[in-house]
């Protein structure tokens, strides 16, 4: 499970960029564990359809 923490949406031409940190609940041996990370989507509108043309998500750092 994973929620938005933050994100900054640009619209261009044919293009949507969603940008920022989401937190997502894991479970690993029972414990519940909260783990930052950074994200990316840019999404084409391709032939009238909307496509994620791309996807990037990594840990954030830790210091």
């Amino acid at each position: 499970m994973g929620k938005i923490d933050q994100r900054n949406v640009k619209f261009g031409c044919n293009k949507i960029t969603d940008a920022g940190i989401y937190t997502f609940r894991i479970i690993n041996d029972g414990k519940t564990e909260y783990v930052p990370a950074r994200y990316t989507f840019v999404y084409e509108n391709r032939d009238g359809d909307w496509l994620i043309a791309h996807h990037h998500s990594s840990l954030m750092p830790t210091s």
